[in-house]
Formats: structure tokens, sequence, C-alpha cells
């Protein structure tokens, strides 16, 4: 397949359409099809390595590279009582942490620090334990965790989704795509960026794809073309999952209740916030159900999220009986989002019944 048709099925990093003008971004994920091997797409005529940075060693150089995980994810790289992370900080004398956990979210935060080589270093033992611990056969249906590249059937195979800055983006293309497509070629890695900005901010993730050794070398260079570019951090905004993310509440407004919503008694009021933009609604459901409500990948709440444009987040499993789930958004969104949990709470509780009967 060449690279012209290649780019019309998967989009990475030479041949999207990247600005610093979020508004002018799509609203959806790049997840269209990926190429079925992680084997380079450019072949030796198609590309120019002298492009790339050199692969010489550089333990002096620091870099910092955040990487975006799943929760189960991050419970691998920490590891029990922390073990994991701290013999990989021990090995490669890098700073790593990964973010705490916020209620509603599916992912957290990996930063790693230290030297270009180091910190490259330390990321391929991360995917050496990822792959030992089958992380990647975790899917995921929506962005920003749904891979962007179609899984491998080889179990040495796994994605890394690197946060990077829209502005520094330029660095890796390189002129007319020279660079990524040396990358690929000279490393045998796939890389594939998402046409949106992780929520505000003016990052995007850029999928890297290879097996723990391929990584390694490919995030050396790609490290080496960010510095490059060092200047354009300036004015990054870097994402964050934020439990308050969206709230512009105004504590002068009253509280509200909403009859409509009561949920059988176990709905809190309605927080309008200035000229009734934002509302707030907090509902429990029983924590035996939770799951259901979430559904496989938190697919279920993820759709509800999207089609209502209500952000929902739910509480740590801090209540053995009940968890609380958190709504925000418009007035007539958060009434037509708990309307679909409440549909969805119905059905199970019917389905369970049914089985109960049988």
């Amino acid at each position: 397949m060449s690279l012209e048709e290649q780019s019309t099925q998967s989009e990475s990093l030479f041949d999207a359409n990247f600005t610093s003008d979020q508004t002018s971004v799509p609203t959806t994920a790049a997840t269209t099809t990926a190429p079925t091997s992680t084997t380079s797409a450019a072949s030796a005529e198609d590309f120019d390595p002298s492009v790339l940075p050199t692969n010489e060693p550089d333990t002096t150089t620091k870099i910092t590279t955040r990487v975006l995980v799943s929760v189960k994810e991050a419970g691998i790289i920490i590891g029990k009582q922390g073990s994991v992370i701290a013999g990989i900080r021990e090995q490669t004398n890098v700073q790593a942490a990964v973010s705490s956990v916020v209620p509603g979210f599916l992912e957290r935060i990996l930063t790693v620090s230290g030297d270009i080589d180091s910190v490259a270093k330390a990321l391929s033992l991360i995917v050496d334990s990822l792959i030992n611990n089958n992380a990647a056969e975790e899917e995921f249906q929506y962005f920003p965790l749904k891979n962007l590249l179609s899984r491998q059937d080889d179990p040495n195979v796994i994605s890394l989704r690197l946060l990077v800055p829209n502005t520094q983006i330029g660095s890796i293309i390189g002129k007319q795509g020279a660079r990524i497509k040396a990358l690929q070629g000279v490393y045998n890695v796939k890389l594939v960026a998402s046409k949106d900005f992780l929520p505000r901010s003016n990052e995007r993730l850029a999928e890297l794809q290879g097996d723990s050794h391929s990584i390694e070398e490919a995030l050396k260079i790609l490290s080496k073309c960010l510095l490059e570019d060092s200047a354009a951090l300036a004015n990054v905004k870097y994402y964050a999952p934020s439990r308050f993310e969206n709230r512009h509440y105004d504590n002068q407004h009253p509280y509200n209740s909403n009859s409509n919503n009561s949920n059988n008694g176990n709905s809190y009021p309605i927080h309008y916030g200035p000229e009734s933009r934002d509302y707030e609604q907090i509902v429990k459901f029983p924590a035996e159900m939770v799951g259901c409500l979430i559904g496989k990948g938190g697919s279920r709440i993820q759709e509800i999220r999207k089609s209502t444009r209500t952000q929902i987040i739910i509480s740590p499993e801090d209540d053995e009986n009940f968890r609380e789930f958190q709504l925000i958004g418009a007035r007539r969104n958060v009434e037509r989002a708990l309307s679909y949990l409440n549909q969805n709470l119905e059905r199970e509780k019917e389905r369970r019944e049914r089985l109960d009967a049988q």
C-alpha cells in the first residue's frame, strides 16, 4: 500500500491538518482504520533517515514526557504498594509519577522526567510491564482512551498515548511529512494523532505503537525533535482530568429543587450557575447497579455524556450501598442525562427480575 493510499485510512501526524486554532478542529477523534501491521508503511525509497536527529546517546539533556493511561494501566505501572514504579525510578534514575484518580474519569496522567535516554528506557520498561500484564486487551469505546490504531495480534506490540502540545507537532512532522515517514520507517513503529485537542487544553494525543525496544528508540528521536521547538511551550494549556471542569458556579444563586427528577428521594438540588447556563444535580444509585449504568469499558456512561453534553462524575466506592452521580451541564441536558440513567437502571432491574424468575 502506498503512503497516499494509507493516508486515507489513518490519521497520522504527517497527513493531518494541524493548526493552533482549536475552533477549526473537528469534534470527533481520529478513529479511522489503521494499518494492520506494525511494519512501517514506508519502503526504503520512501523516506530519508538523514532528516532525523542523530541517535547518539544523550544522558544530559532533560525532558518531561506525559502519557495518558487508563486507571487499570496506572495500577499496573504503580504496582503493589508502589513497587513497580519505584523499581523503574531506581533502575533509570528518572522522576516518575501518576496523577491521582479523579471521580468520573477513566484516565490518569503518567509523567516521566529525566535525561532523554533514561526517560525512553523508563517508558520501555513501563511498556514491558503493561505487555506482561495483558494491558493491551483492555478496550475503550470513546476518546481519549479509545485506540487510534488497530490492535495487533502480536502480544509484544502495544500503544502509548503520548500527550503532545499542538504547537510542537510541526517539529515531529518535518517538511512535507519527511520526519514522520523516516521515524516510522527506521524504527518500525506507527504514529497516529487525534483530530481533537484534549478538553481545556491545546494538547493532542499521539499514539505510538510498537514493541518495547522500537518504542524506546523512537522516543529518543521524538524527544530530540520536540526539544528543537521548546520555545513553543510558552503558551501550552496542559490537559488534566478535573473534577471541576466546566464548572462556573455563582454562589449568589440559590439552590433549587427539581421534583420531576427526584429519583425516589435520592436526588440532591440543582445548582444554578451564572445566567442559568450551568446546573448541577447529584443522584444516588445502588452500588450493585453502577456497573450496568457505566457499561463495559465505560461505554454506556460515555454515550450519555456525549449525546447530552453533560459532565457526569461518579464518586469513589466509599459507600457500600450507594454511589453518587454528579451531573453538570445545561438544565435540559442534565434532565435528559438523568432520564437515560433511570431508563438503564429500570431495564437492568427488569432483566434481573426475569433471571430470578427462571
